[in-house]
């Protein structure tokens, strides 16, 4: 493997390994402060390392700037992806083991590529199809609530639901648009 190829994924396992570990930690942090202000927390964290990294990397980076028609998509990922989405995963996080919040941050790839084939034109293939049905068999499992009351857990429910907003939010972060229809009728 030549040097220049391990660095990025040197950085890739890093994020895995901290994504992974952001669950255990945050649960015990729960026990100090509550969900909104740990989420506030996090993300002022988040978005203080995003502007010391764009601060060491080079300023063309061949990105397009921001034009009007991305406004209303910034304005809406910074609410679902930015607010709604963390405070839901602390609040679930607050009241669902650890492991099992962990495991079902995995329903993110399940609603991004649900999103973006239902709005963006994404095919979505048999292996991926057969991965979209195994995670999200598992969330179902994970999220039952099993110690004596039946149905699902709300904590699940929550971390689920944070799931979806984030994974709304991955399309317009990616620049992507829904497809629109013709006005031109057949």
């Amino acid at each position: 493997m030549a040097t220049g190829t391990r660095t990025p994924i040197l950085l890739a396992l890093t994020a895995v390994a901290m994504f992974g570990a952001s669950v255990p930690l945050a649960q015990v942090l729960l026990g100090a402060v509550q969900p909104v202000m740990l989420a506030a927390l996090l993300y002022i964290g988040g978005g203080a390392a995003v502007i010391g990294a764009r601060l060491v990397r080079a300023r063309n980076t061949g990105e397009s700037p921001l034009v009007l028609r991305d406004y209303p998509w910034l304005a809406g990922t910074m609410l679902a992806g930015g607010f709604l989405a963390p405070v839901l995963l602390m609040v679930g996080v607050a009241s669902t083991p650890a492991a099992t919040a962990s495991l079902l941050l995995n329903t993110e790839a399940v609603a991004t590529a649900v999103i973006e084939a239902a709005f963006f034109s994404e095919g979505i293939g048999r292996r991926v199809a057969s991965t979209i049905g195994l995670i999200t068999a598992a969330g179902m499992i994970l999220s039952f609530d099993l110690p004596g009351h039946p149905g699902l857990s709300l904590g699940a429910l929550g971390v689920v639901g944070a799931c979806a907003l984030g994974g709304s939010t991955t399309p317009a972060r990616a620049g992507s648009r829904p497809r629109t229809r013709s006005r031109s009728g057949p």
